[in-house]
């Protein structure tokens, strides 16, 4: 029996809801190597890293576009996404493919202006994430770890367009905090189906393998992973000799309670996807805010922070 509603004509809210802007958020993460690479302040470096994430975000949506047109009749059984333009009828599949190859071309276009070496990370990136739609998102495990390297192409990308090393540590911290994302993602899936008709591989036969004691464990691990490494890189002497600061470490705080705060949301069941807690949860928001801010005074104004806290305390951190 056919689920799939009748297509309607396709309409421009439709249109730009199957681009999915609310998960261009996930693209941010391409301004991580310009702060912490210290050119925060170089006008022409945003200049690029801005156009670095306008092109990765077509990208995106022209991933999203496919991926709609791939999963239309299993996204039909799911509780949420079965109101998507495609499984909902509301755009043809003929016309997500146009509207996939615009906003390909589109993203490709912008990622050159920047560099060519910006349009390869692009392409790369675009793609992993289709072997994803079509491949890996069926292989458990798999599905999240190529996730998680796609984060890190986001990070190397901002990187490249500003035309600086991606350092180890960057590219180690987001590998693993995406990780936790991504099994967070896989928990909140599982139980969003476990309320409904207890059955996932109506939606995606892998989740009926991830169990919520498994993913909790993972997230765990994960969560730990993650924060240690952040610790670590910001307790590296490579680190303070950078910023002409040790008190980065003091941004850990924020990342503590961020992760915390994220997992608590998940138990609770308040979010459904980990781009919720950004565009919606205020105290997530609040620290993410405070992080960004902590880390820019510490980035720009490192060596006079040190030379205060000296003049006033001593030296508290060798």
């Amino acid at each position: 029996m056919n689920l799939m509603p009748q297509h309607k004509t396709a309409s421009l809210p439709a249109a730009i809801r199957l681009l999915r802007p609310e998960q261009w958020v996930k693209n941010l993460f391409v301004f991580a190597a310009l702060l912490f690479a210290n050119e925060i302040l170089d006008p022409a470096s945003w200049l690029k890293v801005v156009g670095a994430f306008a092109g990765f975000c077509m990208l995106s949506s022209s991933l999203y576009t496919l991926n709609d047109i791939a999963d239309a009749e299993e996204d039909s059984h799911h509780p949420d996404k079965k109101y998507r333009p495609v499984p909902a009828g509301e755009i043809k599949k003929v016309t997500a493919y146009s509207i996939a190859s615009i906003t390909f071309l589109a993203g490709a276009g912008l990622c050159l202006i920047v560099s060519y070496q910006l349009l390869i990370i692009g392409i790369l990136l675009f793609v992993l994430l289709l072997l994803y739609t079509y491949w890996f998102k069926h292989r458990m495990l798999l599905d999240v770890l190529c996730i998680a390297l796609g984060f890190v192409l986001r990070a190397v990308a901002g990187a490249v367009a500003i035309e600086v090393s991606a350092s180890p540590w960057l590219l180690s911290c987001t590998f693993t905090l995406c990780l936790f994302l991504g099994f967070a993602k896989r928990r909140c899936e599982v139980v969003s189906l476990s309320t409904t008709d207890g059955n996932g591989s109506r939606y995606r036969r892998t989740l009926n393998h991830y169990t919520t004691p498994l993913l909790d464990q993972l997230m765990s691990i994960t969560a730990g992973v993650s924060l240690v490494t952040y610790v670590l890189y910001t307790y590296a002497p490579a680190t303070v000799d950078k910023f002409g600061t040790p008190y980065l470490f003091m941004s850990s705080l924020f990342v503590i309670y961020g992760i915390f705060r994220f997992t608590m949301l998940v138990e609770a069941g308040h979010i459904h996807e980990p781009t919720d807690a950004i565009l919606k949860d205020r105290p997530f928001q609040l620290c993410l805010f405070l992080w960004a801010m902590y880390c820019v005074l510490i980035v720009t104004r490192g060596p006079q922070i040190q030379q205060a806290v000296e003049s006033i305390f001593g030296t508290l951190i060798q």
